[in-house]
């Protein structure tokens, strides 16, 4: 069926972004299509989350007092909607973003 063709394209979509991120060093620790990502400091995770939204990637910054102080964190909600190119082009982005923001 369709949707079970779509469960597929996200299964294998959260695959791909998890373990592209998990290549150039960050933490993750989810097995769903929900990935957080602790950045720690809640400006820097504001901050970040501009940076990447300002790039085309849309990352909700989640902070105190959704989650603990200074465990703030940026929160990818991958979708079967996403091609191999834009998963390529937002862990590029992910990664200059690593750089800007030193984490």
């Amino acid at each position: 069926t369709n949707r079970e063709k779509q469960r597929k394209i996200l299964v294998k979509n959260t695959i791909t972004l998890t373990k592209g991120l998990k290549q150039l060093g960050y933490q993750i620790n989810s097995k769903t299509h929900i990935i957080p990502i602790v950045i720690g400091n809640e400006k820097t995770a504001m901050n970040f989350g501009r940076f990447l939204l300002k790039k085309g990637v849309f990352a909700q910054p989640i902070r105190y007092p959704t989650v603990p102080k200074n465990k703030a964190r940026l929160r990818i909600s991958v979708t079967a909607w996403l091609s191999k190119k834009n998963i390529d082009d937002a862990l590029d982005i992910f990664e200059q973003a690593q750089k800007k923001f030193k984490i």
